[in-house]
């Protein structure tokens, strides 16, 4: 976040000049994408986002606009991500609502089962730790009107205040509504500063890496990464947030870009400093207690003074007119908390990890050099003085425990896909978060349980092994928003150190062919030779063995990995000898031999990914795709008149569109603000929480491979190569589809129930309900939605065949199935 109420403060007084965009034609410009994205995504109203899942549906369009206006400026972006939180960071994340002004309450669209639903959310989450009673006082409005509230708070309330509304409005609609789907009248994501970037983080790298862009991810502070990289002129200027201005060597930075002006606007700090009348340590100061991304709480009360937009200027006019010392009050105030994240975003702010041209994370000072000292405080509380260049002793108290170098650079590539596996590692907690539709299905809970075994005690054993025994003493606590007096405990250390048994299990080609899943399976053509082939007695992580007998191409390394993971989710398995006590070659379980014929039972190689995460869902045994919701509490999209009129064909629908969820389309409109479906949004979450699980395990294997070194790392000359070879060919990279393709298809079957099957009046009506672009040409919707599906349905169909014939699910949930795909087959054959 940004100095609070800076930026608009800097408008109002005119300290923001603009220049031409020429004037920075043919420069490095260094972009932090967490200001760059806040200013690109809330400027297009992407309301809707969290009532479809996936990105926001204009991501790629902006961003290649953007980047074409870059090229045709001769401006090379280099973007940079946030990395790990700092413990001020992470303690305002986890932050409770303690003041009344901030506690969620009903608005007038809510239900009283829609309220008891909230509370029931807001009680049970280990980061909102309120009794029922509590949940009083302000409007949802005025809560979120204010970023002085948990981030993750608000965002899950105003989720749960959107689907309350939209609740209501089927109920008013119940009986004029037939095939025309409403749309929902009030948004899913307020027009606030809150963004959740993290959550999309791993499709705008996938972007930048097809655009062949450059970008990193900072170990920590993203524009502290940029000041770096300024001062060793790696870049020629900084496009980023009023936080800049904390930065003593900076002196101007572009706060913003028109790119439909084509001009340029800056912030001059010496301008800044000279109409404010303060020096720059008072500025400091000011930041300090009003909010910034070093400390973001606001200090000395004065969030409970003056409006959250003149927080600033109330700060600045104590200190320049009435001479008021912020920090000597702040320590006579006796409150030793705020006085802590005051002097920990101070000494961030001094002494921050960055990582350097040679690899190396190291510690940054932002301030100029200087013989002064700075005063700091010991543990004993007396104070002395210091040299402003000396690493400070407790440096991990206020920045994070240290990870190993190589960790980083792996995060720094994009090769994790967030914080949250090596946070867990740091904190001792790894925190399952509400799902996106926000709802407390007993089967998804279930879920959550099992994959503590099946995927979080595997990753972090075989991640922490590589580690201090610091890390692997101590265990991790699985603690979940449904039950989190009852956190689990994860073990770092397993009885035996998990690595020593898959490092015996390797694909070794040496051929650098494409990643794909179908080029992994065919290396399993002959049963025979891959049973030894991929498993070996002797293993290749020891120094000393010849770098030739190593892997030496990405393919063979992401074939390793992707291997030890189907190994350790129970596709695979270790054949033992007579004696029971030494295992002797590879072999495939049930559920593997399924997946090895993917291509000979479905007939495609295409969508595999999806495929291949349906096939792991079902795995779990959780959920059935017949499963009933109840409308009551997961409320579908289709009419009542439908339901009751074609109760079979509503049926159908449901479990139809259950697969379809997981069809990859590119068919995604701008700014969507069309009709959503909750049902829907409540099975992608089975999907979604498949699929950051796998990612997460899989990101694990990988990382264990390069780290014991098993790999030649050499043979990667840049990190172009580390990006385009390897994160660009990981799996699982990408988040689950959102609903609209799945919705597109609902409707579509609805209005042809409705209609006598007229096809021209079910396109009509997607045509309209959709406004899209891409289907105002005749037969796009035939070409890329129902071919595209039907193809996708029929896979499934014989893919849950298979698992029939071997017992692996239930013979009436394929019956279901079947029944589905034959009904929709006579619907739409002659279209698709």
């Amino acid at each position: 976040m940004p100095i609070r109420s800076l930026e608009s403060f800097l408008f109002e007084r005119n300290l923001v000049d603009t220049c031409p965009i020429d004037s920075i034609s043919g420069c490095r410009l260094g972009i932090d994408v967490d200001h760059y994205f806040s200013k690109l995504l809330l400027n297009k109203k992407e309301l809707f986002t969290d009532a479809i899942g996936g990105c926001p549906t204009g991501l790629i369009v902006h961003i290649e606009n953007d980047l074409k206006f870059f090229k045709e400026n001769e401006i090379t972006p280099v973007f940079v991500f946030n990395g790990f939180e700092t413990v001020n960071q992470v303690e305002y994340s986890s932050k409770l609502f303690t003041n009344p002004k901030f506690v969620p309450q009903s608005t007038s669209t809510s239900s009283p089962e829609s309220t008891a639903q909230e509370k029931s959310i807001f009680v049970s989450s280990p980061l909102l730790s309120v009794s029922g009673d509590s949940v009083v006082a302000s409007s949802a409005e005025r809560m979120v009107a204010s970023d002085r509230g948990t981030f993750k708070q608000i965002v899950d309330y105003q989720r749960i205040q959107g689907w309350s509304a939209w609740k209501k409005l089927l109920e008013e609609t119940k009986g004029s509504y037939v095939d025309q789907p409403p749309t929902p009248t009030q948004p899913f994501k307020f027009e606030t500063k809150f963004l959740e970037i993290n959550r999309f983080k791993n499709e705008l790298i996938q972007i930048l890496i097809n655009k062949e862009i450059e970008y990193l991810v900072a170990p920590f502070v993203s524009w502290i990464q940029l000041a770096y990289l300024f001062e060793n002129q790696l870049i020629d200027a900084i496009y980023g947030s009023t936080d800049l201005l904390l930065l003593e060597k900076l002196d101007k930075f572009i706060l913003s870009i028109s790119f439909l002006g084509k001009e340029v606007r800056y912030v001059e700090k010496a301008s800044f400093l000279k109409e404010t009348k303060i020096s720059f340590n008072d500025f400091v100061d000011i930041s300090m207690c009003c909010g910034n991304s070093l400390q973001p709480e606001t200090l000395l009360s004065l969030s409970a003074s003056v409006p959250d937009q003149q927080i600033f200027a109330y700060a600045l006019d104590l200190v320049s007119t009435q001479g008021f010392d912020l920090y000597v009050n702040l320590k006579n105030s006796n409150e030793q908390k705020e006085t802590d994240y005051f002097e920990r975003g101070l000494a961030t702010l001094s002494c921050s990890p960055i990582m350097s041209m040679n690899g190396k994370v190291i510690l940054y000072s932002t301030q100029l050099p200087a013989d002064t000292n700075t005063t700091s405080t010991t543990d004993s509380g007396t104070e002395q003085r210091i040299p402003k260049n000396k690493v400070p002793k407790n440096v991990h108290d206020y920045i994070s425990k240290r990870l190993p170098d190589e960790y980083h650079f792996y995060f720094m590539i994009g090769l994790f896909s967030n914080t949250k596996v090596l946070d867990a590692i740091i904190s001792n907690q790894y925190v399952e978060n509400l799902p996106l539709a926000a709802k407390n299905i007993a089967e998804y809970q279930e879920l959550v349980r099992k994959s503590s075994s099946v995927f979080k005690n595997n990753q972090f054993n075989i991640l922490a092994s590589s580690l201090n025994r610091y890390y692997q003493s101590r265990p991790i606590k699985h603690i979940k928003w449904f039950e989190p007096q009852n956190s689990e405990e994860l073990p770092s250390r397993l009885d035996s150190n998990l690595f020593d048994e898959i490092s015996k299990i390797y694909v070794k080609t040496d051929n650098e062919k494409p990643f794909t899943l179908a080029n992994f399976v065919a290396l399993f053509q002959n049963q025979t030779e891959w049973k030894t082939k991929f498993f070996n007695q002797k293993v290749i992580f020891p120094g000393n063995v010849p770098i030739t007998d190593k892997l030496n191409t990405s393919f063979d390394l992401l074939s390793t990995s992707l291997l030890r993971f189907l190994f350790l989710i129970g596709f695979f398995e270790l054949k033992l000898d007579a004696t029971k006590t030494k295992a002797t070659r590879l072999k495939a379980t049930k559920w593997g031999d399924v997946f090895l014929k993917l291509k000979d039972i479905t007939g495609v190689d295409q969508d595999m990914e999806s495929l291949l995460l349906f096939l792991i869902l079902m795995k779990f045994q959780v959920i059935k795709l017949n499963a009933t919701f109840d409308d009551n509490k997961y409320p579908s999209s289709l009419s009542e008149s439908t339901k009751t009129q074609h109760p079979m064909e509503s049926k159908n629908i449901s479990l139809l569109c259950r697969v379809l969820l997981l069809c990859k389309s590119k068919n995604n409109p701008e700014c969507y603000q069309g009709p959503v479906d909750y049902s829907l949004l409540c099975f992608r979450d089975f999907y979604e929480n498949v699929s950051q699980n796998s990612r997460e395990l899989l990101e694990s294997c990988t990382a264990s491979t390069l780290v014991y070194g098993e790999f030649n790392r050499v043979s990667l000359k840049s990190n172009n190569e580390w990006s385009q070879k390897i994160v660009k060919q990981m799996l699982f990279k990408e988040q689950t589809p959102n609903t609209l393709f799945t919705m597109i298809w609902e409707f579509y079957l609805q209005k042809m129930l409705h209609s006598g099957n007229s096809h021209k009046e079910a396109v009509q009506l997607i045509s309209k309900t959709f406004n899209t672009a891409q289907f105002s040409t005749e037969g796009e919707i035939e070409k890329s939605v129902l071919r595209k599906g039907l193809i996708f349905l029929q896979s499934i169909q014989s893919l849950f065949n298979e698992l029939t014939q071997k017992k692996l699910v239930d013979e009436t949930e394929a019956e279901a199935l079947n029944k589905a795909v034959t009904w929709v087959e006579e619907i739409v054959g002659n279209y698709a």
